[in-house]
């Protein structure tokens, strides 16, 4: 059964709508939970702690972040659709901060590959 036009238009806008109450939902959530932080004790949390960690927690992100992408290209090459390796970066990068971040990584990681592998 194919949609008619004002039936796409309709769920576009549904969808557009659940998709932005969502989000406003979850800047609710963010900004409840930072509140309960006081920004100059974090930043002098930050600062105790020498350069030389900070750069190795930094250079470990991205070898982190590097070797995850070599995930993507892998099953880029199993299914036999190779995509360039600037793209293939960028999108493993989205898709690993969100799923780990956010959490529902098969969902919310796979939701975002699908998209922007398209």
């Amino acid at each position: 059964m194919a949609l008619t036009d004002s039936k796409k238009t309709m769920w576009k806008r549904i969808s557009t709508f659940a998709i932005l109450s969502v989000f406003i939902f979850l800047l609710y959530l963010v900004f409840d939970k930072l509140s309960t932080f006081d920004y100059l004790d974090v930043l002098g949390k930050v600062k105790s702690v020498p350069s030389s960690g900070l750069w190795a927690a930094v250079g470990f992100t991205a070898v982190g972040y590097l070797c995850m992408s070599g995930y993507d290209y892998l099953g880029q090459r199993y299914v036999k659709k190779m995509v360039s390796w600037p793209k293939t970066l960028l999108v493993s990068f989205y898709s690993y901060s969100l799923g780990l971040n956010v959490g529902v990584s098969w969902l919310s990681s796979s939701a975002v590959r699908f998209k922007l592998y398209q």
